[in-house]
Protein backbone atom coordinates (compact mmCIF):
# COMPACT_ATOMS: atom_id res chain seq x y z
CA UNK A 1 0.00 0.00 0.00
CA UNK A 2 1.67 3.24 -0.83
CA UNK A 3 2.04 6.25 1.77
CA UNK A 4 -0.67 8.39 -0.05
CA UNK A 5 -3.31 5.39 0.38
CA UNK A 6 -1.92 5.15 4.07
CA UNK A 7 -2.62 9.02 4.79
CA UNK A 8 -5.69 9.32 3.41
CA UNK A 9 -7.25 6.10 5.42
CA UNK A 10 -5.60 7.46 8.78
CA UNK A 11 -7.32 11.25 8.36
CA UNK A 12 -10.82 9.56 7.27
CA UNK A 13 -10.39 7.28 10.35
CA UNK A 14 -9.36 10.45 12.89
CA UNK A 15 -12.28 12.10 11.11
CA UNK A 16 -14.37 9.79 12.16
CA UNK A 17 -13.08 9.24 15.65
CA UNK A 18 -13.48 13.12 15.81
CA UNK A 19 -17.34 13.21 14.87
CA UNK A 20 -17.52 10.08 17.35
CA UNK A 21 -16.29 11.89 20.13
CA UNK A 22 -18.15 15.46 19.12
CA UNK A 23 -21.40 12.87 19.23
CA UNK A 24 -20.52 11.35 22.53
CA UNK A 25 -19.96 14.45 24.42
CA UNK A 26 -23.08 16.51 22.78
CA UNK A 27 -25.07 13.31 24.31
CA UNK A 28 -23.95 14.42 27.60
CA UNK A 29 -25.77 17.97 27.61
CA UNK A 30 -29.02 16.01 26.16
CA UNK A 31 -31.41 16.28 29.03
CA UNK A 32 -30.19 18.66 31.24
CA UNK A 33 -31.49 21.82 32.83
CA UNK A 34 -30.88 25.07 31.82
CA UNK A 35 -30.41 26.30 35.27
CA UNK A 36 -28.20 29.62 35.58
CA UNK A 37 -28.24 29.96 32.04
CA UNK A 38 -31.11 31.50 31.93
CA UNK A 39 -29.06 34.27 34.11
CA UNK A 40 -26.90 34.72 31.37
CA UNK A 41 -28.99 34.67 28.82
CA UNK A 42 -31.79 37.21 29.46
CA UNK A 43 -33.40 36.45 26.09
CA UNK A 44 -33.57 32.82 27.10
CA UNK A 45 -35.84 33.24 30.18
CA UNK A 46 -38.66 34.60 27.88
CA UNK A 47 -38.99 31.52 25.94
CA UNK A 48 -38.16 28.50 28.44
CA UNK A 49 -41.16 26.72 26.98
CA UNK A 50 -39.60 26.49 23.26
CA UNK A 51 -36.58 27.87 21.93
CA UNK A 52 -33.18 27.50 19.79
CA UNK A 53 -29.50 28.39 20.88
CA UNK A 54 -27.62 29.15 17.82
CA UNK A 55 -23.81 28.69 19.46
CA UNK A 56 -21.37 29.91 16.73
CA UNK A 57 -18.19 31.74 16.52
CA UNK A 58 -17.77 34.95 14.24
CA UNK A 59 -14.20 32.89 12.37
CA UNK A 60 -16.28 29.87 11.55
CA UNK A 61 -16.53 29.10 7.80
CA UNK A 62 -20.05 26.71 8.58
CA UNK A 63 -20.95 29.83 10.86
CA UNK A 64 -20.63 32.16 8.14
CA UNK A 65 -22.82 30.53 6.03
CA UNK A 66 -25.18 29.79 8.55
CA UNK A 67 -25.91 33.14 10.37
CA UNK A 68 -27.47 34.94 7.96
CA UNK A 69 -30.14 32.06 7.68
CA UNK A 70 -30.62 32.60 11.40
CA UNK A 71 -30.84 36.02 11.15
CA UNK A 72 -33.61 35.82 8.99
CA UNK A 73 -35.29 33.37 11.34
CA UNK A 74 -34.84 35.49 14.18
CA UNK A 75 -36.28 38.63 12.28
CA UNK A 76 -39.30 36.82 11.61
CA UNK A 77 -40.02 36.30 15.13
CA UNK A 78 -38.74 32.51 15.50
CA UNK A 79 -37.24 32.28 18.93
CA UNK A 80 -33.50 31.70 18.61
CA UNK A 81 -30.94 32.90 20.88
CA UNK A 82 -27.47 33.58 19.41
CA UNK A 83 -24.69 33.06 21.90
CA UNK A 84 -20.92 33.90 20.28
CA UNK A 85 -18.71 31.47 21.67
CA UNK A 86 -15.67 33.42 22.14
CA UNK A 87 -17.42 35.95 24.24
CA UNK A 88 -18.73 33.53 26.27
CA UNK A 89 -16.03 30.79 27.06
CA UNK A 90 -17.69 30.01 30.49
CA UNK A 91 -20.98 29.40 29.23
CA UNK A 92 -19.42 27.14 26.30
CA UNK A 93 -17.24 24.99 28.65
CA UNK A 94 -20.32 24.66 30.87
CA UNK A 95 -22.50 23.26 27.83
CA UNK A 96 -19.75 21.25 26.89
CA UNK A 97 -20.00 22.77 23.41
CA UNK A 98 -16.72 21.50 21.37
CA UNK A 99 -17.74 22.82 17.53
CA UNK A 100 -19.67 24.92 16.08
CA UNK A 101 -21.66 25.98 14.58
CA UNK A 102 -24.06 23.91 17.53
CA UNK A 103 -27.61 24.08 17.83
CA UNK A 104 -29.18 24.09 21.29
CA UNK A 105 -33.41 23.23 21.53
CA UNK A 106 -34.28 24.19 24.88
CA UNK A 107 -37.52 22.60 25.66
CA UNK A 108 -39.42 22.99 29.28
CA UNK A 109 -36.05 24.61 30.60
CA UNK A 110 -33.97 21.46 29.44
CA UNK A 111 -31.94 20.62 26.56
CA UNK A 112 -33.89 18.22 24.17
CA UNK A 113 -31.46 18.17 21.20
CA UNK A 114 -28.13 18.63 20.30
CA UNK A 115 -27.06 19.44 16.91
CA UNK A 116 -23.62 20.19 15.32
CA UNK A 117 -22.84 21.74 11.94
CA UNK A 118 -24.30 23.63 9.73
CA UNK A 119 -28.00 22.86 8.64
CA UNK A 120 -30.15 24.47 6.22
CA UNK A 121 -32.93 26.89 6.81
CA UNK A 122 -35.65 24.12 6.58
CA UNK A 123 -33.36 22.01 8.83
CA UNK A 124 -33.45 24.46 11.48
CA UNK A 125 -37.13 24.72 11.10
CA UNK A 126 -37.85 21.42 11.67
CA UNK A 127 -35.80 21.76 14.80
CA UNK A 128 -37.64 24.22 15.98
CA UNK A 129 -41.33 22.71 15.21
CA UNK A 130 -40.09 19.03 16.43
CA UNK A 131 -41.84 17.54 19.68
Amino acid sequence: MNLTVSVVIALVLAWIGYMGYLSFTSRKVKGREIGDLASRLPELARHLDRALIYCYSPRCGPCKTMTPLIDELCKAGKPIIKLVLPDQIEVAQELGIRATPTLLLVRDGRIAEVNIGAKSQHQVLQLLEST
